[in-house]
């Protein structure tokens, strides 16, 4: 973990003066001159790694432009009312906010998270749309994934809204989008590529071949209502599926959901994990506000397991999200740049 570079999280302003908008009294200081531009900017850049700015999540971003303006003063706000409710006044930052922005600041490679959705028919039958696709990458969302199949001991399942869910995040301009397979036991991997290959297909044609479709395979140990396991699917049987997926379509990686609380360290291969812990989360909300209460970069489900920190923790599983409701929340932890990287 790098600190915050080229940047000392020591306070700089004399006692009685403030970070504040432009325009303001003798004592706020707002980016009028070069050296309180270098301030203000890395409080925005700070503000967008904690997820504070609506709809930027790349601290590189041009809205960390060095001035104080109102949409800083409501970025600031949002800050103070999750973190500092007591705070002597909101929109501005002095020196007790300026700590607890900046406490303990350290950086992912490239800093900051980028967000995502997993989707499936489920969702469509509470009203999900396309249009919430668009609307989500709207608020901030860079990844998107839709469950296209599954076949196991009961039989084969196919989810039919899984084509032009995705067709919605490749026209809305994801970072990627991907359609992910349930792995059963009982059936050979190879059985359950190819079904899953063929019916994407048939749904949209020529999607599997866009530079930013990849896959995820979704391990579980499936219960009954009852809590009865009907289903132990081995983490072995995960990364075969997904391996197999990858290879028959030329894919340099995808994305394993397998979670610590299932597999612990048995998860084979060494595919990008996708977690889930939602400890934190609180109660069903938007997607930021259920991202702003929990630990963010401190969230237990960060932790390494299988030889591997995870790439993505899905945080939630009740947010709102482009105005569909009861939605999987999910994090990457790093820039657009750094995700982009990865899926290769």
């Amino acid at each position: 973990m790098a600190q915050l570079p080229g940047f000392s999280t020591t306070w700089p302003l004399p006692g009685g003066h403030y970070f504040g908008p432009l325009g303001g009294p003798a004592q706020a200081h707002g980016g009028t001159t070069a050296d309180e531009k270098v301030w203000v900017r890395e409080i925005q850049r700070q503000l967008i790694r904690k997820g504070y700015v609506p709809g930027v999540t790349d601290p590189g971003a041009s809205w960390a432009d060095g001035l104080f303006g109102k949409l800083t003063a409501d970025a600031v706000t949002a800050f103070q009312r999750a973190e500092m409710p007591g705070a002597a006044s909101f929109g501005e930052i002095r020196a007790d906010d300026f700590a607890k922005l900046f406490k303990a600041a350290t950086l992912a490679p490239g800093g900051g998270f980028v967000f995502g959705w997993d989707a499936s028919d489920f969702d469509y039958g509470r009203g999900m749309r396309t249009g919430h696709v668009g609307a989500a990458y709207g608020e901030g969302i860079r990844f998107f994934t839709h469950k296209v199949s599954e076949w196991g001991p009961g039989g084969r399942t196919v989810h039919k809204r899984c084509g032009d869910m995705l067709k919605a995040a490749r026209d809305a301009g994801m970072v990627w989008f991907g359609a992910y397979v349930v792995a059963r036991s009982g059936r050979p991997v190879a059985d359950q590529a190819e079904f899953a290959i063929d019916t994407l297909n048939a749904q949209a044609s020529g999607l599997i071949g866009h530079d930013r479709f990849r896959w995820q395979v979704d391990t579980e140990i499936w219960k009954d209502s009852k809590g009865v396991v009907y289903d132990h699917v081995s983490p072995k049987t995960g990364a075969a599926l997904l391996a197999e997926l990858n290879r028959r379509t030329g894919k340099p990686v995808g994305f394993h959901y397998a979670p610590k609380w299932a597999y612990g360290d048995s998860i084979p291969g060494t595919d990008p994990l996708w977690a889930s812990d939602y400890r934190g989360s609180g109660a069903p909300a938007h997607w930021r506000t259920e991202w702003q209460r929990t630990q963010q970069g401190k969230h237990p489900g960060w932790g390494a397991y299988s030889g591997r920190t995870p790439a993505i923790l899905q945080f939630s599983s009740d947010a709102v999200i482009g105005g569909q409701h009861t939605c999987d929340g999910n994090a990457f932890r790093g820039s657009e740049a750094d995700l982009a990287t990865l899926i290769g």
